[in-house]
């Protein structure tokens, strides 16, 4: 039933296996689709595979024919089916998952270069399957050794090495994690939570996940690995487009400092900074705060809301906007200083002339907890995406520490069922040997 159910959810969207996992399991879709689809099927496979070694040796103890055996072996019979149609006639089986599972006018469709490659693999599966039910019955009737499970091991890791190695494409890393003027430039001036915005829809430009090697913070976050927050704040278009067209709105929130396009820019607002294969890396001009203190503040009810405020808001600065019920903050004034900027951890110095809502340029997330002088204080979501936290008047200083739940409680759960795991294990060696010594 498990590995049914796996295999429904391999199939994709057009089964409501695949739609209910998306709706309840966290993370799921930031893995790409191979990891995603076979990850179940595997997991299940090898259960099964488990089990049928388990009664393979069973049957080798009790000298009989153990029947839950045979039956996990005839769940192999499925695979064997596809395996010789997949070694006896590629293209027809090439045709029939085109019939079965393209939509009529799909432009991507499979190469018939691929029929050699899914003919040898027919074969290779067939002769797998041939070699664990060979050496299973061997095993089972004490013509062999159960150490001849060694070479089905082999067969496998052969196997997995002749499909990986396709895909195992290596390239000069020096390329790619070399710095040149603009990445050194980076690395002397940018300073705590700086960020980097790099005009991705302009060729041949630094990914994000570039500046992430260095240490350096971009606008546009990892690839698809963005918060929710800032995921609805950017939606209707790409990142980059977003940022193109509400720079005077998210560029300040984002404290972002540095931009790099091919494009010249023209002098006043933009310093440039350096170049670099006909890339130009340009400075802001005018002092954008990580940390501030907003003129006024507004309270919306719900973070559609927040998001339309948001992006309406010609100064992001002096407005910010607080999703909740009741009264919004009242609006502060001061100044911030970041004076720990880590992954998980971040203190600013803070000098209040006036207590009220201090808008910090980072993303908000539920994993984050804030202090004021060592008092836990809510952290409020302050312009659709960022964090804002109510300081009273005066010098403080203020923490931010990021806790995961589910991390946290996953890693006690793997602790408690790996010490259980090898007490069984001691338990049963001991049981054994007692048996052992009593007959």
């Amino acid at each position: 039933g498990a590995s049914l159910l796996a295999i429904m959810f391999a199939l994709g969207s057009v089964t409501p296996v695949h739609r209910i996992a998306h709706a309840v399991v966290p993370m799921i879709a930031s893995f790409r689709a191979p990891a995603m689809m076979m990850s179940a099927v595997a997991v299940f496979v090898s259960l099964l595979a488990g089990f049928g070694w388990e009664a393979a040796l069973r049957s080798r103890e009790d000298g009989e024919l153990n029947l839950s055996w045979v039956w996990l072996g005839f769940l192999g019979l499925p695979l064997a089916l596809l395996a010789l149609a997949a070694a006896a006639n590629p293209g027809g089986l090439q045709n029939w998952v085109l019939l079965s599972w393209y939509p009529a006018g799909w432009p991507r469709q499979p190469t018939s270069q691929l029929a050699g490659s899914l003919q040898l693999t027919g074969w290779i599966v067939l002769v797998g399957l041939a070699l664990a039910w060979g050496v299973s019955v061997a095993v089972s009737r004490r013509k062999a050794s159960p150490l001849l499970v060694i070479a089905l091991l082999a067969w496998t890791i052969f196997d997995l090495g002749r499909v990986g190695g396709r895909y195992l494409l290596t390239d000069p890393a020096a390329p790619h994690v070399a710095t040149d003027p603009i990445i050194d430039t980076l690395l002397d001036e940018a300073g705590p939570g700086e960020r980097i915005w790099a005009i991705q829809l302009e060729p041949d430009m630094y990914r994000p996940n570039r500046f992430m090697f260095y240490g350096l913070s971009s606008a546009t976050g990892s690839q698809k690995f963005v918060l929710d927050p800032y995921a609805r704040l950017v939606a209707p278009v790409r990142i980059d487009e977003t940022l193109l067209q509400m720079g005077g709105v998210l560029a300040p929130l984002l404290d972002a400092r540095y931009l790099i396009t091919r494009t010249e820019q023209p002098e006043g607002s933009l310093d440039l900074r350096a170049e670099a294969g006909g890339k130009l890396l340009y400075r802001l001009t005018s002092d954008v705060p990580h940390a501030f203190f907003p003129a006024s503040v507004e309270a919306v009810g719900d973070p559609a809301e927040a998001v339309e405020r948001t992006r309406s808001n010609t100064r992001p600065l002096d407005v910010a906007v607080v999703e909740g019920r009741g009264d919004p903050p009242e609006a502060g004034e001061g100044e911030a200083t970041i004076a720990l900027y880590e992954p998980d951890a971040i203190e600013l110095d803070v000098e209040a002339r006036r207590g009220g809502l201090l808008v910090v340029s980072e993303i908000h997330h539920p994993g984050w907890r804030a202090s004021v002088d060592g008092d836990e204080v809510p952290i409020l979501r302050t312009n659709a995406a960022f964090r804002g936290v109510e300081v009273p008047a005066g010098t403080h200083r203020i923490r931010f520490e990021f806790h995961s739940t589910g991390y946290s409680l996953g890693r006690w759960l793997s602790l408690l069922v790996s010490i259980g795991l090898l007490a069984t294990i001691v338990l049963l060696t001991l049981r054994e040997r007692s048996q052992v010594e009593a007959s």
